[in-house]
């Protein structure tokens, strides 16, 4: 067999297939643990929630069309695609990509630049039929830089935005770490995007285009569910709590938090806060509305945390991001609570033995000296 056979006989399909199968799955696995914690763990089902489910039916089809590439030609050199295959392959990338934009802008963005993929070609048919005569075509290689100089922007800038706000609360360090955490998250799409870009720009200079196919689908989709996974991981605990309840670390340092803040002394009586989405402290200089209710800084009881937290059935804001802060903080009240009473129980039943004691006809000399 000669070297050209050996060259037209190479293969790159199962890239394809893997490159899109192993990220959708991944992401589809951190999608419906979030669902589901959102849907019956916790009972805070939001339109947050609503668009993620979106995101997820969006990058389920674009994983599909990345699989029907390999049925017209695609991981394959294109000396090998038969002439029937090229208008399918090119209709299929052409809603590949509308597909892969529209399901980044349920999660960042992007309409400029979906409207420049539908409307790159005069008339849009001509992208995939090239019967039909063209006025002009664009080059798909400035938007693309575009967006993802756009993209890295944002990310960026919701991170140098939101971590300096994260540093100064008043919370544990361990608390204080995870959310730096969450936050940072987005250095990982960020990375994935780059990654894309530097990946897939050969495929818009190079004319072998179904055989550099398997970068930018392997790259979109990691993309993609890269993004998923930062959205969906924040909101796991409660669901990791339920299936593993014995291990440590997944236990809030909530109790120590409140306890450290509880030894602040107030500034004065009507110091107020207002509770945020990150933490259960932190000082307001003047009263301000809350998410229902204002509430008072220290010495609060279960009520009035709850109510600060949860607002009015009126006034009530979705929390999103924390609540099984929330659980863990209603859970170890209650633990509190259920103590308290335990002593005060034993307290009144060693108060009656003793009245009964000191009733009875021998009085103070049949009190045995261990029930004081």
């Amino acid at each position: 067999m000669s070297s050209i056979d050996e060259h037209l006989q190479e293969s790159r399909v199962h890239l394809v297939l893997l490159g899109t199968i192993i990220p959708t799955a991944l992401g589809t696995l951190f999608v419906a643990g979030r669902l589901y914690t959102r849907g019956f763990i916790t009972r805070n089902w939001g339109w947050d929630d609503a668009w993620i489910f979106v995101a997820w039916i969006l990058t389920i089809c674009v994983a599909i069309a990345n699989g029907l590439f390999c049925n017209y030609g695609g991981g394959r050199h294109i000396e090998l695609q038969s002439p029937d295959d090229l208008k399918p392959f090119l209709i299929l990338a052409f809603a590949s990509r509308i597909l892969y934009q529209v399901s980044l802008m349920t999660l960042i963005s992007t309409i400029p630049l979906t409207l420049i993929v539908v409307l790159q070609c005069d008339p849009i048919a001509a992208q995939w039929d090239f019967s039909i005569p063209v006025n002009y075509c664009l080059d798909p290689l400035p938007g693309i830089i575009a967006f993802t100089a756009c993209s890295v922007f944002s990310d960026a800038a919701l991170i140098v935005f939101a971590v300096p706000r994260v540093l100064p609360l008043r919370i544990s360090k361990r608390q204080k770490a995870t959310l730096v955490a969450i936050v940072s998250f987005g250095v990982l799409v960020i990375v994935a995007a780059l990654v894309r870009f530097v990946r897939s720009k050969p495929i818009f200079t190079e004319r072998d285009h179904t055989w550099d196919l398997w970068e930018i689908t392997t790259w979109s989709s990691v993309e993609l569910n890269t993004a998923l996974f930062c959205i969906s991981a924040p909101s796991l605990r409660p669901l990791l709590r339920k299936i593993v309840p014995d291990m440590t670390w997944l236990k809030t340092t909530a109790r120590k938090g409140r306890e450290d803040y509880s030894g602040i002394e107030a500034r004065n009586e009507n110091d107020f806060r207002m509770t945020s989405r990150f933490t259960v402290g932190g000082y307001l200089d003047s009263p301000r509305l809350g998410m229902g209710k204002t509430e008072r800084t220290v010495r609060r009881g279960r009520d009035e945390w709850e109510m600060g937290v949860l607002g009015s059935r009126n006034g009530l804001s979705r929390m999103t991001g924390d609540e099984e802060e929330m659980i863990d903080l209603v859970e170890t009240n209650k633990r509190e609570e259920g103590d308290l009473e335990e002593r005060e129980q034993r307290e009144s039943e060693r108060i009656r033995e003793r009245v009964r004691i000191l009733t009875s006809p021998g009085g103070r000399a049949e009190i045995p000296a261990s029930r004081f």
